[in-house]
């Protein structure tokens, strides 16, 4: 499992190969006009910045969905967007392949992406590891195994359930970010100190990653040392969708969860408490239902026990 992000996407979109890209699906008077107000150069003093798409411009955010959108397909690779495609004559259903054979050529098992937030899910057989592994380190050369430091781990769990840095799957983590880094032009940037590439093999029984904001931990059933299932809060049982069998749980970091429970509390009170304050106005008002205001009473009384807590 890879997480990454694509660095300052909005200032390094290449306006000529966009213009090019534009002109395929509209108008080309339309194209020129949807580029052209982008890319201004600011001048101040003995300093200047060419900024890149403005954001909240018109057209700003057809723009850059359709730019990462064209990022997604350099990613997933030709052949693979063709197959997903199908083809011209008979089209396969959105997201589908033709059939199973053919969506198991590629290791690509999953792919998402949220606004610039990229997480890959990767399937390697021992052959196909070996071979990318090898391709790695044909260029980039590693014979004091030096590859192990600086290797980003999920330092958010105990030493037990992080990513254990064994050599093959140090590798292979890093051979999968140069991988996908190739894929992309060099407009377009992914930065291995915002990354984290997450390996399940026969050394590593947990496969770890971050989406929107939570800490998640996946332990399949075959790998755990006791066959009992955790029910606490914060883990979810996965099962089969086709047999119902809980086949793995997913833990949460209690840090995540905690910065949640916090930012809902702060939001509920912000909103009660405007809330008190529009009571307090029309309290004299005669119109006013009289058993809303010990309602808001009574929320604003809630609300700072909470924060008394807190």
């Amino acid at each position: 499992m890879m997480e990454t992000r694509y660095e300052k996407m909005y200032e390094k979109i290449i306006l000529t190969l966009l213009n090019r890209l534009l002109r395929l699906i509209v108008d080309h008077n339309i194209a020129d006009y949807m580029t052209a107000k982008n890319d201004v150069v600011i001048n101040y003093k003995d300093m200047n910045h060419t900024n890149g798409t403005i954001r909240g411009l018109q057209f700003a955010s057809f723009i850059t969905q359709y730019y990462r959108l064209v990022m997604d397909l350099l990613v997933f690779g030709l052949m693979c967007a063709s197959e997903m495609a199908g083809p011209h004559q008979m089209p396969n259903a959105f997201l589908q392949f033709q059939d199973t054979t053919t969506e198991g050529t590629h290791p690509i098992r999953l792919y998402s992406r949220y606004v610039d937030k990229i997480h890959i899910y990767f399937r390697f057989s021992a052959e196909e590891a070996r071979d990318l592994i090898q391709c790695y380190l044909t260029e980039h050369p590693d014979p004091n195994n030096e590859n192990i430091v600086g290797y980003n781990n999920k330092k958010c769990w105990p030493r037990d359930s992080r990513m254990r840095l064994m050599k093959h799957d140090v590798n292979l983590g890093r051979a999968v970010f140069w991988y996908i880094k190739n894929c992309l032009p060099r407009s377009v940037t992914i930065e291995w100190d915002g990354s984290f590439v997450s390996v399940y093999s026969k050394d590593n029984p947990n496969l770890l990653f971050n989406i929107c904001g939570f800490e998640c931990r996946i332990l399949p059933n075959c790998r755990t040392t006791h066959e009992e299932f955790t029910h606490t809060d914060g883990v979810w049982n996965l099962q089969n969708e086709v047999t119902k069998e809980r086949t793995a749980q997913c833990f949460l970091c209690d840090d995540s969860m905690n910065k949640f429970h916090y930012r809902v509390r702060h939001t509920n009170g912000l909103g009660l408490y405007h809330i008190y304050k529009d009571c307090q106005q029309v309290e004299h008002c005669p119109d006013w239902p009289d058993d809303l205001l010990p309602r808001c009473h009574c929320q604003h009384t809630g609300v700072t026990g909470h924060a008394d807590e807190m």
